[in-house]
């Protein structure tokens, strides 16, 4: 029997007993009871990735959001601060990089915003939280570790959480699914 038929007919073969399992009778117990996968297997799985990519992205950026404020805080007490109301030609390499940065930071956050809002009222957002996922997982990494390069040997000091934040913002990467 075709593989495909087996599963529209939901004749899969049963798994042989598992040992160390006693019980199961060689099924594999489910998952419905877990919040937003209702038993609907990989469509409930997906589901539950689609409520949950947006909050590890929101993770990842509020380490971002720390980082970026560390830095500023860092460089306004050696007199370096952003001037928002000039130009880019009118800013140094650094004011210019935080600029960048915080851009960054706000437009990752709205993609994660539009997926949450989606979410909460029940519309489909897969794309939108796969694209808040991964794009807030890299804005994490990148935004970190430009605020370290800029601090330079600061940046990587245990010393100061920046260097912490680097190595905890990799989660946001990972977790839920690979950007």
């Amino acid at each position: 029997e075709d593989i495909k038929e087996m599963m529209k007919g939901g004749s899969l073969p049963q798994m042989p007993a598992m040992p160390g399992l006693p019980g199961l009778g060689g099924k594999l117990p489910g998952l419905g009871g877990l919040p937003g996968l209702g038993g609907g297997g990989f469509k409930g799985v997906m589901k539950t990735f689609n409520m949950t990519r947006p909050a590890v992205a929101a993770i990842g950026l509020g380490i971002a959001q720390a980082a970026l404020d560390f830095t500023k805080e860092a460089l306004a007490k050696e007199g370096v601060e952003v001037d928002w109301s000039a130009g880019s030609h009118a800013r140094s390499a650094i004011q210019q990089q935080l600029v960048e940065i915080e851009a960054d930071i706000e437009a990752a956050m709205l993609d994660v915003l539009h997926a949450t809002w989606l979410s909460g009222e029940a519309k489909p957002n897969n794309l939108e939280a796969s694209i808040a996922k991964a794009k807030g997982g890299e804005i994490s990494r990148t935004a970190t570790q430009r605020c370290i390069a800029i601090l330079g040997s600061m940046g990587i000091s245990q010393e100061f959480l920046l260097e912490k934040w680097f190595r905890d913002c990799r989660i946001t990467d990972i977790y839920e699914g690979t950007g």
